[in-house]
C-alpha cells in the first residue's frame, strides 16, 4: 500500500509540474504576442518561480508524510491492516447504498 501512495504522490507531482510548465509556456507566449513591459515580465517570472518553489515544497512534504506512514505501518502492521479493512468495509457499504 505505501508504494501505491508514493506512486500516487509522484504522479500528482508530475502532473502538477507539467501543468506549471504549460502555464509558464502560455505566459511566455502571451508576453511575446502582447509585448508586455519589462516590469510585467519580471512579475510574471517571479510568479512562476514562486509557483515552482511551492511545488517543490509540496513534493518534499508529501515525501516526508509518505515516510511517516510507511514507518507507522511497519511498526504497527496489525493495526494498519485493521484500519485498512475497516476503511474498505465503510467504502463498500457506502457504495452499496443506492
Amino acid at each position: 500500500m505505501p508504494d501505491n501512495v508514493k506512486a500516487a504522490i509522484d504522479t500528482a507531482a508530475e502532473v502538477t509540474e507539467k501543468k506549471t510548465r504549460s502555464l509558464a509556456d502560455a505566459l511566455e507566449f502571451l508576453e511575446n504576442k502582447l509585448h508586455v513591459s519589462d516590469a510585467t515580465r519580471e512579475k510574471i517570472n517571479g510568479s512562476i518561480d514562486r509557483l515552482q518553489d511551492l511545488l517543490e515544497d509540496a513534493r518534499d512534504e508529501a515525501q516526508d508524510k509518505t515516510k511517516i506512514v510507511r514507518r507507522q505501518i511497519r511498526r504497527h502492521p496489525g493495526a494498519s491492516l485493521a484500519i485498512a479493512a475497516a476503511a474498505g468495509l465503510v467504502v463498500g457499504l457506502l457504495l452499496r447504498r443506492d
